[in-house]
C-alpha cells in the first residue's frame, strides 16, 4: 500500500509531502516498509511528491504521480503551489527511478494537476483520468489522456467523459478511480470540498 506523508511548511498553505509504503500479509494489517519514505523530494520534483498510483505492466512496476515544481505568489501575496504529473518505474515496488519524465504537463494558465488514475483495459491503450484546476474555472475537473506505452500521454480532457454536475458536485469534480467490475465501467469521485459529504460512483455509458 502507498501513501501519502505531509509536513507544514514555513507559511500557510506550504507543505512538503513524500511517499511511503506499507506491506501486509492479509491485506488488512499493515506495518510500514521503512521508517522513512520511499520516495522524497529531489532534482526533478523540487517541493514536493504525492499521490502515487503504482500498477504492474509486463512485469515492470509503474508509477504516475504528483510533482511539486514550485511555490509562487499571488496578487494579495498568498502562497500559490505549482504540480504536474510525472513518471517513474521500479523493477521490485520499492526502488524507484526518476528521470523527471512528465505525463501530464501545465496547460497554459493551469497550476495544479493531480491524482492520476492509470488502466490498461483488455487490448486498449493506456488511459488515464486526472484532476486538474480548470485554468477559466480555479476549480478542479477531471482531466484525461491516452498512451500507446504508459509514458507519452496524449491530453484530451474533453473526452473525460464526466463533469461537475449534480448536487454533491455543482462546483468541483477530482480524484478519479477508473475500474471495471460486472462488465460495467465505474468511476468513484469527489465532488465538492474535496468530497466533503462522501464519494460519487458513475458509469460509463459508449
Amino acid at each position: 500500500m502507498y501513501y501519502i506523508g505531509w509536513n507544514q511548511g514555513a507559511e500557510a498553505p506550504m507543505f512538503y509531502a513524500s511517499v511511503g509504503l506499507a506491506v501486509s500479509e492479509d491485506g488488512e494489517h499493515f506495518v510500514k516498509h521503512s521508517v522513512a519514505p520511499i520516495m522524497s523530494r529531489s532534482v526533478h520534483d523540487p517541493c514536493l511528491v504525492t499521490s502515487p498510483h503504482v500498477y504492474i505492466d509486463n512485469g515492470i512496476w509503474r508509477m504516475t504521480y504528483v510533482s511539486g515544481t514550485a511555490w509562487s505568489r499571488k496578487a494579495d501575496g498568498t502562497l500559490q503551489s505549482h504540480y504536474h504529473i510525472k513518471c517513474a518505474e521500479s523493477q521490485n515496488g520499492i526502488d524507484w527511478r526518476r528521470d523527471g519524465k512528465v505525463a501530464i504537463d501545465y496547460a497554459p494558465g493551469e497550476t495544479n494537476i493531480a491524482r492520476s488514475w492509470v488502466t490498461k483495459l483488455t487490448d486498449e491503450n493506456y488511459k488515464m483520468w486526472f484532476s486538474f484546476v480548470s485554468a477559466k474555472i480555479g476549480k478542479y475537473r477531471i482531466g484525461y489522456a491516452e498512451s500507446n506505452d504508459g509514458q507519452s500521454w496524449r491530453r484530451n480532457d474533453a473526452m473525460a467523459g464526466i463533469d461537475a454536475d449534480d448536487d454533491q458536485s455543482r462546483d468541483m469534480i477530482c480524484y478519479p478511480c477508473v475500474f471495471e467490475f460486472a462488465k460495467a465501467r465505474y468511476m468513484v469521485y469527489n465532488g465538492d470540498g474535496f468530497g466533503k459529504n462522501g464519494f460519487g460512483v458513475a458509469v460509463w455509458s459508449e
